[in-house]
């Protein structure tokens, strides 16, 4: 495990992405939270202290990517990781009833937003040492989930792409940049719910061991150490 590494979040406010952000801090890296909500973030930069950067993004503007890789570069000059973590889960209606305004809006934030930040940011993480991308994803964003009756089709179909997304990127990127997806575990969050198996903390560092996987190891859907199912 290196630590000092340089490394940037989104959706770092709460939920999984500040759990981890409070985790990788704590052993000695650095890192660049983003989150659109401003109070939330600056509440969790308060409570983390210096080895946490809060940056106010909203992913869905297109200037956001390089609004953040400015803000890399003028901080690091370079990038270790990047921690594809903003989502959303706007329904729970299943396929039949769900808005059709779901679909674009979910896209928007768990698919098109990391694609951005990917491309925004990968010069950065060229510079960087033994870069690596992970997307948080989900086991509903499984090939078999697909053909069973998901409760949240939008979301299900958005990690399904995320996936997909993952796969071409390290596809694309290999030998250059660790690309992977990670699936943290059904957690006590506000997506999550009080009934979640799974705490904050375990959802973080879940995290941190996908983050810990050696450079080799690309085009991989993890849960935590665990290798899962495409």
């Amino acid at each position: 495990m290196r630590t000092g590494r340089k490394i940037l979040i989104s959706g770092a406010s709460r939920g999984i992405g500040l759990a981890a952000a409070k985790l990788l801090v704590a052993r000695g890296d650095q890192v660049i939270g983003t989150a659109s909500d401003g109070k939330r973030l600056e509440k969790a930069a308060q409570a983390l202290g210096n080895g946490f950067i809060p940056v106010v993004a909203d992913l869905r503007d297109p200037a956001a990517g390089e609004k953040l890789a400015a803000v890399v570069a003028a901080r690091w000059g370079s990038l270790d990781s990047l921690v594809n973590n903003a989502g959303i889960n706007l329904s729970g209606d299943g396929i039949v009833s769900e808005p059709a305004a779901n679909l674009a809006i979910t896209f928007q934030l768990n698919v098109f937003a990391p694609h951005g930040l990917v491309k925004a940011l990968l010069p950065l993480l060229k510079k960087g040492v033994e870069p690596r991308i992970l997307n948080v994803s989900s086991e509903s964003g499984q090939r078999k989930r697909m053909t069973e009756k998901c409760g949240d089709p939008s979301y299900c179909l958005s990690k399904y792409a995320l996936n997909g997304l993952t796969q071409l990127w390290a596809s694309g990127l290999e030998g250059e940049v660790a690309v992977n997806a990670m699936h943290p575990g059904w957690i006590q969050s506000d997506m999550g719910g009080p009934d979640a198996t799974d705490t904050l903390e375990a959802g973080g560092r879940r995290v941190l061991q996908a983050l810990d996987k050696p450079f080799v190891e690309t085009g991989k859907f993890w849960y935590g150490s665990e290798d899962f199912s495409w």
